[in-house]
């Protein structure tokens, strides 16, 4: 698992290798708190939507 780019109030996620970059995650989060370049990043505007993101990750990466 490696720790991902984060703002510096974001909470601390963890993408393991079975993250495929799908950008699903990106797509759901009604934040706009994670983006995707070469690696998922993310940012410090975390709400309540955090559980939302981890249930739609259909590779259970994050």
């Amino acid at each position: 698992m490696e720790q991902q780019d984060k703002g510096e109030n974001a909470k601390a996620f963890l993408v393991n290798s079975a993250c495929i970059r799908c950008g699903i995650c990106v797509k759901v989060c009604p934040a706009n708190n994670i983006t995707l370049e070469k690696q998922i990043k993310f940012h410090d505007k975390w709400n309540i939507c955090a559980g939302k993101i981890l249930a739609m990750c259909l590779q259970e990466a994050i």
